[in-house]
């Protein structure tokens, strides 16, 4: 009886214990479920996209207008540049920059008259309303039959009195080269003979006040890399860290005049694989170009790997200085290049949810962007076409040149609770970052792939509609930058 007893009251004990396991195994599951139902999820979709290798313009970049500020017939006078002009006419539909001499013939010992500081603002003004840009450089005289340099002390003034135009203009102002000295503005063949301008500290004087008639986020061009290295009192590249930081030696740029002329390309260089292998690296981070030299060209391919390893943003040639095929390729990569591969976005979202993107691109080009650029995200509502816009935190002047490297970044973007509900398209703009130029098409940057670019506007298609409508699977947002109108 006893033993019976004992059996059962076994039994009904490990009865109750696989009971209350079992029911405390459903709670977990039932609280495991319930997490899960209130997790947020959103719906991605991704976009491949196909290149795009025709040639096209884009800001800041390519083949030079020649477009001096004087008149050939040897007078100091302005040019007005004119809007119905053959160059502004016909090749602003393939060039967005210009190289423009100011010669100062007339003032090697004297002031600049009133009326001369405005026609230079005036033609700056033109060049702002027809999409372009310059690069400035200033000088005294062609050959020493034409004049002679000014002194340093003049020199100064001159600049003094042309800062308040340069930074009303800087804008349109690609960047400056140092000029002022020498025949061109090259920093050679002084005159008269016994001038002193040749020596470190009268380029060093004049270095540091175009820097400060510039505004900080305007670079300036020397000739060649010593004279950088003697300004800079520095022999290695700019690293990341360094670039963009508003200093001295961050922008300094270089432009080589006498481009594969020789074997030191006319005395640009002092030792060549060295000081190609230092611009190599600090042109990632500042402009650097140059021009065709009257001399024997050399063969296509070889000009084309020289501008990619020294990182040419621009270059000045006659079209028939090489083959056409070579000029195409030329035209096609100098400076930046932007190539979009893929990209994921959220497809459907509520108001007061999260917008999420992550894109993947190549800068298949030569070169770095130089100058500030905005990059935003843009919803157009299909119905209305009403615009809203968020900025991202990212610098594109840190998406470096490289056939194989992929740039990636992602972006999480608030939809306000008061977007009204509809279809929109998804773009990618890169506008100017000046304030005078960021609603300007002719200053937003193409990507090179098929079906994207919208002329009107200046924005990059991404190849999808986001639906914000309610209900969807979609985050809640906790950050700051929302889409605004």
């Amino acid at each position: 009886m006893t033993n019976n007893l004992i059996k059962t009251i076994f039994f009904f004990l490990i009865l109750s214990f696989f009971t209350f396991s079992a029911c405390d195994k459903d709670k977990e599951n039932s609280t495991n479920n319930n997490n899960n139902n209130n997790e947020e999820t959103e719906h991605l979709v991704t976009i491949e996209y196909q290149p795009n290798d025709s040639i096209f313009p884009n800001p800041e970049r390519g083949f030079l207008g020649i477009y001096p500020m004087y008149r050939s017939c040897g007078t100091c006078n302005y040019y007005k540049f004119d809007v119905n002009e053959g160059w502004f006419a016909n090749e602003r539909k393939t060039n967005t920059l210009i190289h423009s001499m100011v010669y100062l013939w007339d003032y090697q010992n004297s002031l600049i008259p009133e009326e001369k500081l405005i026609e230079f603002d005036n033609n700056m003004a033109i060049l702002r309303n027809t999409g372009l840009k310059v690069i400035l450089r200033f000088a005294y005289f062609e050959t020493s039959s034409t004049g002679s340099d000014a002194s340093l002390e003049l020199i100064l003034q001159h600049l003094d009195q042309y800062k308040p135009f340069l930074i009303k203009n800087a804008d349109v102002i690609a960047f400056m080269q140092a000029g002022f000295i020498g025949s061109c503005g090259e920093w050679s063949n002084f005159y008269p003979p016994t001038s002193n301008l040749g020596t470190n500290s009268s380029h060093t004087a004049l270095l540091n006040k175009i820097l400060g008639c510039l505004p900080a986020n305007r670079m300036v061009q020397v000739r060649t890399p010593s004279q950088y290295s003697a300004y800079t009192n520095r022999s290695t590249p700019l690293n990341s860290e360094e670039a963009f930081n508003g200093s001295n030696a961050a922008r300094i740029g270089y432009h080589n005049d006498c481009f594969l002329g020789n074997d030191s390309d006319c005395g640009t260089y002092q030792n060549p694989e060295s000081e190609k292998a230092f611009l190599n690296e600090n042109c990632l981070y500042v402009p650097a170009g140059g021009e065709a030299p009257g001399l024997a060209p050399p063969t296509g391919q070889v000009a084309y790997d020289e501008m990619r390893n020294l990182r040419y943003s621009y270059f000045g040639c006659s079209s028939t200085w090489l083959d056409a095929e070579s000029i195409n390729n030329i035209n096609r990569d100098l400076g930046y290049r932007f190539q979009l591969i893929s990209g994921s976005f959220t497809d459907e979202v509520s108001p007061g949810k999260q917008f999420s993107a992550e894109i993947n691109l190549k800068n298949v080009g030569f070169a770095n962007l130089y100058n500030e650029r905005t990059v935003e995200l843009v919803l157009k509502n299909i119905e209305t076409n009403i615009i809203y816009k968020a900025k991202l935190n990212i610098d594109p002047r840190f998406w470096q040149p490289s056939l194989e490297n992929v740039i990636n970044f992602r972006a999480e973007v608030g939809i306000s609770t008061n977007m009204p509900l509809g279809n929109y398209k998804l773009y990618l703009n890169l506008p100017d970052a000046a304030t005078t130029l960021c609603n300007d098409p002719n200053y937003s940057i193409r990507l090179s792939n098929e079906n994207v670019w919208e002329a009107a506007t200046g924005y990059n298609h991404l190849g999808i509609i986001v639906k914000v409508q309610e209900n969807s699977k979609s985050k809640t947002y906790t950050g700051q930058n929302f889409f605004k109108n």
